[in-house]
């Protein structure tokens, strides 16, 4: 089981890393599209703190047998990420006033798919594991 989560937070570093380099390279030309970078490296560090979050929250779910619980926790957690990512955003548009970054702020919002398309694909894959190893 700890290789498991090994193997899944290395997924999430991983993603990550790339979200960062493609930022890094294409610094430049993401300021001439008025693309803001540091909106998305900003948007990148949340959503993998987020992520990290909701992966521990779905690690306590294996330990029930109850198959609504476990849907309720993926479901929690991928709600508990949208409301922190629309809240960040309102802060955002409140602290920057009429210098609001639209560009960023989409990139942000693909990226948040990126993450919760990884995090659903990991915790689904685990599960059937898991529901394998009890039959």
């Amino acid at each position: 089981m700890q290789l498991e989560k090994i193997k899944d937070w290395m997924w999430l570093a991983v993603l990550a890393l790339v979200i960062l380099g493609i930022t890094a390279l294409g610094w430049d030309g993401f300021e001439k599209k008025a693309i803001s970078p540091r909106v998305l490296l900003s948007a990148n560090a949340i959503l993998f703190v987020l992520t990290n979050i909701s992966m521990r929250m779905h690690n306590a779910s294996y330990t029930t047998k109850n198959e609504f619980a476990f849907v309720r926790n993926v479901m929690g957690a991928t709600v508990l990420k949208l409301l922190v990512i629309v809240a960040a955003i309102f802060i955002y548009f409140y602290a920057s006033g009429e210098l609001v970054n639209m560009g960023g702020i989409f990139g942000g919002m693909f990226m948040y798919i990126a993450y919760t398309t990884v995090e659903v694909i990991l915790v689904l894959r685990r599960n059937a594991k898991r529901k394998n190893a009890d039959l």
